[in-house]
Protein backbone atom coordinates (compact mmCIF):
# COMPACT_ATOMS: atom_id res chain seq x y z
CA UNK A 1 0.00 0.00 0.00
CA UNK A 2 1.26 3.25 -0.84
CA UNK A 3 1.56 5.78 1.97
CA UNK A 4 0.22 9.48 0.86
CA UNK A 5 2.06 12.40 0.54
CA UNK A 6 2.11 14.79 3.79
CA UNK A 7 -0.34 17.63 3.27
CA UNK A 8 1.35 20.87 4.37
CA UNK A 9 -0.94 24.30 4.82
CA UNK A 10 1.25 27.21 3.34
CA UNK A 11 -0.25 30.26 4.79
CA UNK A 12 0.00 33.04 2.76
CA UNK A 13 -1.69 37.16 1.90
CA UNK A 14 -4.61 37.19 -0.25
CA UNK A 15 -2.68 39.38 -2.66
CA UNK A 16 0.98 39.20 -3.76
CA UNK A 17 3.24 36.15 -1.65
CA UNK A 18 3.47 34.67 -5.41
CA UNK A 19 7.37 33.98 -5.17
CA UNK A 20 7.18 32.58 -1.79
CA UNK A 21 4.51 30.31 -2.33
CA UNK A 22 5.51 28.61 -5.71
CA UNK A 23 9.21 28.31 -4.01
CA UNK A 24 8.27 26.92 -0.48
CA UNK A 25 5.48 24.79 -2.29
CA UNK A 26 8.35 23.33 -5.01
CA UNK A 27 10.63 22.57 -1.42
CA UNK A 28 7.89 20.81 0.14
CA UNK A 29 7.65 18.81 -3.12
CA UNK A 30 11.28 18.19 -2.94
CA UNK A 31 10.77 16.93 0.02
CA UNK A 32 8.22 14.09 -0.27
CA UNK A 33 5.36 16.38 0.85
CA UNK A 34 2.46 18.21 -1.05
CA UNK A 35 1.30 21.81 -0.44
CA UNK A 36 -1.97 23.62 -0.22
CA UNK A 37 -2.53 27.87 -0.12
CA UNK A 38 -4.03 28.90 3.00
CA UNK A 39 -5.17 32.91 2.14
CA UNK A 40 -7.92 34.39 4.35
CA UNK A 41 -10.57 34.00 2.26
CA UNK A 42 -9.81 30.02 1.41
CA UNK A 43 -8.95 29.04 4.92
CA UNK A 44 -9.08 25.44 3.81
CA UNK A 45 -10.36 22.65 6.55
CA UNK A 46 -8.06 22.15 9.58
CA UNK A 47 -9.05 18.84 10.19
CA UNK A 48 -6.73 17.71 6.37
CA UNK A 49 -3.32 18.85 7.13
CA UNK A 50 -0.61 17.02 8.52
CA UNK A 51 1.98 20.13 9.18
CA UNK A 52 2.22 24.03 8.80
CA UNK A 53 4.48 26.68 7.06
CA UNK A 54 3.72 29.99 8.57
CA UNK A 55 5.44 31.79 5.81
CA UNK A 56 6.90 34.99 5.49
CA UNK A 57 5.26 38.86 4.40
CA UNK A 58 4.39 41.86 5.63
CA UNK A 59 4.79 43.23 9.63
CA UNK A 60 2.49 41.33 12.52
CA UNK A 61 -0.07 44.22 14.25
CA UNK A 62 2.12 45.17 17.52
CA UNK A 63 -1.43 45.19 18.82
CA UNK A 64 -1.41 41.24 18.68
CA UNK A 65 1.48 41.35 21.77
CA UNK A 66 -0.03 44.55 23.58
CA UNK A 67 2.58 47.40 22.28
CA UNK A 68 1.48 50.72 20.97
CA UNK A 69 2.19 50.95 17.00
CA UNK A 70 5.49 53.44 16.53
CA UNK A 71 5.52 53.37 12.61
CA UNK A 72 2.54 54.02 10.16
CA UNK A 73 2.71 50.98 8.68
CA UNK A 74 -0.03 48.48 6.76
CA UNK A 75 -0.93 45.54 8.72
CA UNK A 76 -2.55 42.51 7.72
CA UNK A 77 -5.53 41.84 10.31
CA UNK A 78 -6.65 39.24 8.64
CA UNK A 79 -3.56 37.26 7.96
CA UNK A 80 -2.95 37.61 11.25
CA UNK A 81 -6.14 35.97 12.12
CA UNK A 82 -5.90 33.03 10.28
CA UNK A 83 -2.26 32.26 11.57
CA UNK A 84 -3.11 32.46 14.99
CA UNK A 85 -6.08 30.22 14.66
CA UNK A 86 -4.31 27.62 12.34
CA UNK A 87 -1.34 27.80 15.05
CA UNK A 88 -3.81 27.03 17.76
CA UNK A 89 -5.07 24.33 15.79
CA UNK A 90 -2.22 22.25 15.08
CA UNK A 91 -0.36 23.27 18.57
CA UNK A 92 -3.12 21.88 20.11
CA UNK A 93 -2.68 18.77 18.15
CA UNK A 94 1.10 18.46 18.56
CA UNK A 95 1.75 18.88 14.56
CA UNK A 96 4.30 20.16 13.00
CA UNK A 97 5.15 23.81 12.64
CA UNK A 98 7.75 25.68 10.49
CA UNK A 99 7.56 29.20 10.86
CA UNK A 100 9.86 31.13 7.79
CA UNK A 101 10.23 34.90 8.79
CA UNK A 102 6.97 36.52 9.70
CA UNK A 103 5.99 33.38 10.64
CA UNK A 104 9.01 32.41 13.20
CA UNK A 105 7.73 35.75 14.61
CA UNK A 106 4.26 34.53 14.62
CA UNK A 107 4.96 31.63 16.71
CA UNK A 108 6.33 34.01 19.02
CA UNK A 109 3.48 36.01 19.24
CA UNK A 110 1.21 33.32 19.83
CA UNK A 111 2.90 31.79 22.63
CA UNK A 112 3.00 35.21 24.18
CA UNK A 113 6.27 36.51 22.91
CA UNK A 114 6.82 40.23 21.85
CA UNK A 115 8.87 41.67 18.44
CA UNK A 116 10.39 44.70 18.05
CA UNK A 117 8.62 46.93 15.64
CA UNK A 118 11.44 47.74 13.63
CA UNK A 119 15.17 45.89 14.66
CA UNK A 120 16.32 49.67 12.92
CA UNK A 121 15.25 51.59 16.07
CA UNK A 122 17.09 49.00 18.44
CA UNK A 123 20.17 48.35 16.74
CA UNK A 124 22.16 50.40 14.33
CA UNK A 125 24.07 47.85 12.88
CA UNK A 126 21.14 46.48 11.74
CA UNK A 127 21.70 48.16 8.20
CA UNK A 128 20.44 45.12 5.76
CA UNK A 129 19.90 45.37 2.03
CA UNK A 130 16.80 47.56 0.61
CA UNK A 131 16.69 45.81 -2.86
CA UNK A 132 14.11 42.89 -3.01
CA UNK A 133 17.26 40.80 -5.05
CA UNK A 134 19.98 42.13 -2.69
CA UNK A 135 17.58 40.86 0.45
CA UNK A 136 17.27 37.07 -0.68
CA UNK A 137 20.87 36.90 -2.66
CA UNK A 138 22.32 38.39 0.30
CA UNK A 139 24.59 36.20 2.87
CA UNK A 140 25.18 36.85 6.88
CA UNK A 141 26.60 34.29 8.99
CA UNK A 142 24.15 33.33 12.17
CA UNK A 143 25.82 31.17 14.95
CA UNK A 144 23.52 28.09 15.84
CA UNK A 145 23.34 26.87 19.44
CA UNK A 146 25.17 23.38 19.74
CA UNK A 147 23.21 20.55 20.52
CA UNK A 148 19.68 22.04 18.89
CA UNK A 149 17.14 20.70 16.46
CA UNK A 150 18.63 23.44 14.19
CA UNK A 151 22.51 22.32 14.69
CA UNK A 152 21.71 18.98 14.41
CA UNK A 153 19.70 19.40 11.04
CA UNK A 154 21.95 21.56 9.98
CA UNK A 155 25.02 19.77 11.10
CA UNK A 156 27.21 23.07 11.21
CA UNK A 157 27.68 25.42 13.89
CA UNK A 158 27.52 29.08 11.78
CA UNK A 159 25.05 29.42 9.18
CA UNK A 160 25.14 31.93 5.91
CA UNK A 161 21.51 33.26 5.76
CA UNK A 162 19.45 35.94 3.21
CA UNK A 163 17.85 39.05 5.41
CA UNK A 164 14.31 40.09 4.13
CA UNK A 165 12.67 41.13 7.57
CA UNK A 166 11.78 44.30 9.55
CA UNK A 167 10.56 43.23 13.25
CA UNK A 168 12.69 41.03 15.09
CA UNK A 169 12.10 38.63 17.96
CA UNK A 170 11.97 40.90 21.50
CA UNK A 171 10.58 38.76 24.58
CA UNK A 172 10.44 35.01 23.63
CA UNK A 173 7.11 32.84 24.29
CA UNK A 174 6.33 30.08 26.82
CA UNK A 175 8.08 27.31 25.95
CA UNK A 176 10.52 28.89 23.20
CA UNK A 177 14.02 28.99 23.13
CA UNK A 178 16.44 30.58 21.10
CA UNK A 179 18.85 28.70 18.64
CA UNK A 180 20.35 31.30 16.24
CA UNK A 181 21.46 34.57 16.28
CA UNK A 182 23.26 36.94 14.81
CA UNK A 183 26.49 38.70 16.37
CA UNK A 184 23.99 42.00 17.05
CA UNK A 185 22.28 39.80 18.94
CA UNK A 186 19.19 39.81 16.74
CA UNK A 187 17.27 36.21 16.59
CA UNK A 188 17.68 34.52 14.18
CA UNK A 189 15.97 31.04 14.76
CA UNK A 190 13.42 29.34 17.34
CA UNK A 191 12.26 26.15 18.33
CA UNK A 192 10.35 24.27 21.28
CA UNK A 193 12.64 21.21 22.68
CA UNK A 194 9.29 19.69 24.37
CA UNK A 195 7.26 19.78 21.01
CA UNK A 196 7.46 17.11 18.70
CA UNK A 197 8.46 19.70 15.72
CA UNK A 198 8.09 23.67 16.60
CA UNK A 199 10.77 25.69 14.48
CA UNK A 200 10.93 29.31 13.01
CA UNK A 201 13.61 30.74 10.92
CA UNK A 202 14.40 34.31 10.61
CA UNK A 203 15.54 33.80 7.16
CA UNK A 204 14.48 32.37 4.17
CA UNK A 205 15.46 28.98 3.36
CA UNK A 206 13.01 28.53 0.19
CA UNK A 207 14.89 30.92 -1.76
CA UNK A 208 18.17 29.05 -0.84
CA UNK A 209 17.36 25.82 -2.30
CA UNK A 210 20.71 25.60 -4.16
CA UNK A 211 21.47 24.87 -0.50
CA UNK A 212 21.56 21.46 0.86
CA UNK A 213 21.83 22.61 4.19
CA UNK A 214 18.43 24.95 3.92
CA UNK A 215 16.57 21.71 2.27
CA UNK A 216 17.48 19.90 5.23
CA UNK A 217 14.69 21.90 6.81
CA UNK A 218 12.13 21.29 4.52
CA UNK A 219 13.29 17.55 4.25
CA UNK A 220 12.65 17.27 8.19
CA UNK A 221 9.67 19.43 8.52
CA UNK A 222 8.13 17.04 6.15
CA UNK A 223 9.42 13.92 7.67
CA UNK A 224 7.82 14.69 10.61
CA UNK A 225 4.37 15.69 9.37
CA UNK A 226 4.34 11.50 7.54
CA UNK A 227 0.91 10.28 8.67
Amino acid sequence: MVRRKPLIGVTEPIQGGHLSWWSIRTAIALAGGKAIKLTPNNPQEKSLLDGLVMAGGGDINPALYDFPAVLAEHYDDARDKLERDWFNMMYAQAKPILGICRGAQMINVCLGGSLYESIRLICEEAKYPRNILSKIFARKPVAILPNSRLANLLKSPICFVNSLHNQSIKKLGKGLIVTAKEHNGIVQAIEADDYPFLLGVQWHPEYMLNSRRQHLIFRAFVQAAKP
